[in-house]
């Protein structure tokens, strides 16, 4: 069973977009097990135009929002796809203004959503944290991305208590940390990204009620010793980047260190020095990413790193991930 080919090569290019992977379920239980539409998921989307894209999802990561994808066509009417297809969804504008027709799909049919919205004028202001709004209808959502959005943590609060939600992404938004206390209450979350905003670290003492939290970034959010302090207090994080915060320094390495489960820590751009390298990694098999370039390290300091453990890498923006994420580290290439 396959898509219309109505859908193969239709496209649409907007100022807004979401990208959103359906998981495809059973929409029905069928009696007659030789009944060939047994299983099969309608997707039910507006006859019309301007609701988007979608795409079939190659490859999933449980500590990601994003996933490997192949086009398959318009958002358009109704769409019928086989059991176990797993689909991303990449809304139109007019998602955001009719973003109640996620309640014509099956709670149970969307386990990824990546939802981007900016704003053209005041009137639009609210609209990525309003569509936010009928997430939770999605029982089975696994992943949600608000990177560069206008979402804000009003809108991410929406979200508490979502029973199978494992990954949040909200880079470059609005959002500073106040929804903390609502995702604490989501059981299974593993992962958090809050990169590239301005933290407010006292929101970091919600980390302590989460209890299955395994990757935390916090890269260029005005990290500082009080939210570390508090990132010590959530002992299941397993892989921490803290890259470039200024503010973190030696001062804060027993604090880092007292993360029990601790793995893997990104240092880069950070006042960490090479004694408060030796310090988080004497008698532990953690993983780091050091502050600097090893070119930018005196002769001296170049040599000292030499002699250490080789669980020291550089040049985090080079480093290529293996697809299935079972480990931080890969290959590194330098320029």
């Amino acid at each position: 069973m396959s898509i219309r080919p109505s859908l193969r090569d239709a496209t649409y290019k907007g100022v807004t977009h979401a990208l959103v992977a359906v998981s495809i379920c059973a929409s029905t239980t069928a009696s007659n097990a030789g009944n060939s539409t047994q299983n099969e998921v309608v997707l039910a989307f507006p006859n019309e135009r301007g609701y988007g894209n979608i795409s079939k999802v190659t490859r999933v990561n449980e500590l990601e929002t994003n996933a490997k994808r192949i086009p398959l066509g318009e958002a358009k009417g109704t769409i019928k796809l086989p059991p176990g297809t797993i689909v991303f969804y990449e809304p139109g504008p007019k998602f955001f203004q009719y973003p109640q027709m996620i309640k014509k799909l099956a709670p149970n049919s969307i386990q990824y959503i990546k939802l981007q919205f900016t704003a053209m004028d005041d009137g639009e202001e609210k609209m990525s944290d309003s569509a936010i709004g009928y997430l939770p209808h999605l029982k089975s959502l696994q992943a949600a991305t608000f990177d560069k959005s206008d979402t804000t943590d009003e809108g991410i609060s929406k979200l508490a208590g979502m029973p199978n939600l494992r990954a949040v992404s909200a880079t470059e938004s609005m959002v500073n940390g106040a929804c903390l206390k609502s995702l604490a209450s989501c059981p299974k979350l593993l992962m958090v990204r809050f990169g590239a905003i301005q933290i407010n670290n006292d929101s970091l003492s919600y980390l302590k009620d989460f209890k299955s939290l395994r990757r935390l970034v916090l890269s260029r959010s005005g990290l500082n010793s009080r939210g570390i302090q508090n990132i010590s207090m959530c002992q299941s994080v397993r892989e921490l980047d803290i890259s470039n915060n200024p503010k973190i320094s030696d001062a804060d390495v027993p604090k880092i260190r007292s993360l029990k489960k601790l793995e893997y820590v990104n240092l880069r751009c950070t006042a960490v020095t090479i004694s408060g390298v030796k310090a988080l990694t004497a008698g532990s098999n953690v993983r780091v990413i050091m502050p600097k370039m090893f070119s930018q390290y005196t002769k001296v300091e170049q040599d000292e790193i030499k002699r250490m453990k080789s669980n020291v890498r550089f040049d985090l923006d080079h480093i290529q991930f293996d697809p299935d994420y079972k480990t931080i580290f890969g290959t590194i290439n330098r320029k």
